[in-house]
């Protein structure tokens, strides 16, 4: 055959296969919906992902995408015995206020920010002209919940493990609806759930209305009754900085929690004092281990003091969940607002109806979920009493 024929049969193969095949330097990308409805398109796979979101970091370790995480907010480093694989990775700060440099620094495809508890305005707009993507994960809103471990599935490369998770999940949350969906509206316990600081509680549509609904129970400020919240300073936040919560918070009084005689109050709390000390240390770099949560030394005083002073307050006498003893306080972002919340559900409904829940031990759910998702042992303490 002729080399000129022979030469122009192979370029054209050549051709035909270069068109066929895709070229290995080519970027596959996905586009995913977070949280805020944003439609972001992410590099797939993510290889490198930097978290500021206060609830991931556990979802993370779940789902076993350590390994993509080049930075950490802090959080983890006050909870070693939780966090023990992220020990080492570094830190970009606070979630409240993350440095926008060590962020851009550690040039990640992906960084992952909360969809509400304490986000900056601006920060999006930073990061993305740094050619930075910001996907805006809840991990603690049970209307978002589904979608929020999918997409991190999908930023992780842990599609499969995510839904393993998924139905994990849906097996305690069924478990916990099933036992309180028959009970009449005007039988369900009245909850008054007091939220971070004294007298701030949340209104309908919010992620604790929808944990009160579910375990069987009724807010008793699930309407609009109060003013808006006003965030107190936080500790060790820049001059100026605003941090913004996009939850429907509201600030009641002592006199509208008595006359709304819930039956049930439900505190989430860390002290300021105990958030003053841990956030001074880590900003420091120093060692150091939340008192209460997943740790050997729980110390249970902190829950304690929290509870008497909701009991002691003028007037609490006349509440039916204070003469009965149903104050119940849980330590704030170590169960229910976080991504254990289906552990906490469970609490919940043992907290609301015990003889429905007669049979059901939480901390054996807890115990079970620790094992299966972190790798742990059960042991501290998550609500008292």
């Amino acid at each position: 055959m002729n080399r000129k024929i022979v030469g122009a049969l192979l370029a054209f193969m050549i051709v035909c296969t270069m068109l066929l095949v895709p070229q290995a330097d080519a970027q596959k990308t996905v586009t995913i919906v977070d949280s805020l409805g944003n439609e972001v398109e992410i590099p797939y796979p993510v290889e490198r992902v930097v978290n500021v979101n206060l609830f991931a970091d556990e979802a993370i370790v779940a789902l076993g995408g350590e390994d993509k995480l080049v930075g950490i907010d802090l959080i983890p480093l006050a909870e070693p015995e939780f966090y023990p694989t992220l020990q080492d990775k570094p830190s970009v700060g606070l979630h409240h206020f993350p440095s926008y440099e060590k962020i851009i620094d550690l040039e990640p495809d992906v960084v992952i920010a909360a969809s509400d508890l304490m986000f900056l305005p601006g920060f999006k707009e930073k990061m993305e002209a740094a050619g930075i993507k910001v996907v805006y994960l809840n991990l603690w809103d049970p209307g978002t919940y589904d979608r929020d471990i999918k997409n991190l599935g999908i930023i992780l490369g842990e599609e499969k493990r995510a839904k393993e998770y998924l139905k994990f999940v849906h097996s305690y949350v069924k478990m916990v609806e099933d036992r309180v969906k028959d009970i009449p509206s005007d039988e369900r316990v009245g909850v008054y759930w007091e939220f971070h600081f004294p007298y701030m509680t949340m209104a309908k549509g919010s992620p604790i209305d929808k944990f009160i609904e579910m375990a069987g129970g009724r807010n008793v400020f699930a309407g609009t009754e109060g003013g808006e919240f006003q965030m107190p300073t936080i500790p060790g936040l820049p001059a100026g900085m605003e941090v913004s919560t996009g939850l429907p918070l509201r600030t009641v009084s002592q006199e509208a929690i008595v006359e709304a005689n819930p039956q049930v109050i439900i505190g989430e709390f860390i002290p300021m004092s105990v958030m003053t000390k841990g956030i001074g240390k880590m900003i420091r770099g120093e060692p150091y281990q939340m008192p209460i949560g997943y740790t050997d030394k729980p110390d249970v005083n902190i829950l304690k003091s929290s509870r008497d002073e909701i009991m002691n307050r003028s007037g609490s006498s006349a509440i039916d969940a204070v003469r009965n003893e149903r104050v119940y306080i849980f330590p704030f972002s170590m169960l229910l607002t976080s991504t254990r919340w289906p552990v906490g559900l469970v609490y919940l409904g043992k907290c609301f109806y015990p003889d429905q829940f007669e049979d059901v031990d939480p901390d054996e759910f807890h115990a079970k979920w620790l094992k299966k998702w972190n790798g742990l042992e059960y042991k501290g303490v998550y609500v008292y009493p």
